[in-house]
C-alpha cells in the first residue's frame, strides 16, 4: 500500500489558506485586494515548491534564497510563514473606509403665529349726522351708510371697496333715524318717519 506523500498536510493546509485569502478579497476594497492577491501568489508558489521538492529523486538544496542549505520541506515552512505575514500584515494595516458624515436636516423654518382678531380704533365717518346711522351691503367689500342730517335730510355715502365716497343728499323731513335694506344687487330701501305728519316715509334705488 503506498503511503501518503509527506506534502499532502502541507497541500490541505495551504488550499486553506488559498480560500480564506479569496474570502477576504471580496469582503475589502480593490486597494486591499491587491495586498490580498501578493499574499495568495505567495502561498502557491510555496504550493508548487512543495510538488516540485517531493516529486524529485534528488531534490537540491536552496541555498541562494535563503543562504544556506535548507531542505525542500524546510523551504515550504519559510514560504508559508512569509505568505501568512505578509496576510496579517495587510489585514492590521488595512484602515477601514470611513463613512460620508451624514448631512444633518436644517431645521423647518418656523411658520410666523398671526396675530389674534382685534377691533380697530374708531374713525370718524361724518360729523354732521343727527341720529343712528343705519348700515348695509349687497356685495363683499362694499357698505351704504345713511344718516339723517342736521336739516333732517336724508345722507348717503358708500364705502366702495377702497375709500368712502362723499355724502349724497337725498332731501326728505326725517323725523326718526333712517332704517334701509338692501335686498338684491343693486337694490336699496330706507325707511323713515316724516316730521311733520308722522307718516312713514318710504326711498329707493332700483339700480
Amino acid at each position: 500500500m503506498r503511503s501518503t506523500p509527506r506534502w499532502f498536510p502541507w497541500l490541505i493546509a495551504i488550499s486553506l489558506v488559498v480560500s480564506f485569502v479569496g474570502l477576504m478579497s471580496v469582503m475589502f476594497s480593490t486597494d486591499e485586494q491587491r495586498v490580498f492577491e501578493v499574499a495568495a501568489q505567495d502561498v502557491q508558489q510555496a504550493l508548487y515548491n512543495i510538488v516540485e521538492a517531493d516529486s524529485a529523486e534528488a531534490a537540491p538544496m536552496h541555498i541562494v534564497q535563503y543562504g544556506f542549505n535548507i531542505s525542500p520541506s524546510q523551504k515550504l515552512v519559510a514560504n508559508f510563514i512569509t505568505a501568512t505575514n505578509t496576510l496579517a500584515n495587510a489585514t492590521a494595516t488595512t484602515t477601514p473606509a470611513v463613512p460620508s458624515a451624514t448631512a444633518t436636516p436644517a431645521a423647518p423654518t418656523a411658520t410666523p403665529t398671526p396675530a389674534p382678531p382685534a377691533w380697530s380704533n374708531w374713525s370718524i365717518i361724518a360729523n354732521s349726522g343727527t341720529s343712528a346711522p343705519s348700515v348695509t351691503s349687497w356685495q363683499p367689500n362694499q357698505f351704504n351708510l345713511f344718516v339723517r342730517g342736521s336739516q333732517n335730510q336724508l345722507l348717503h355715502r358708500w364705502w366702495n371697496g377702497n375709500a368712502w365716497t362723499a355724502w349724497e343728499d337725498l332731501g326728505g323731513d326725517l323725523r326718526s333715524a333712517p332704517s334701509c335694506a338692501a335686498w338684491g344687487s343693486n337694490r336699496l330701501s330706507c325707511f323713515a318717519v316724516h316730521y311733520g305728519s308722522d307718516h312713514v316715509q318710504h326711498i329707493w334705488w332700483d339700480g
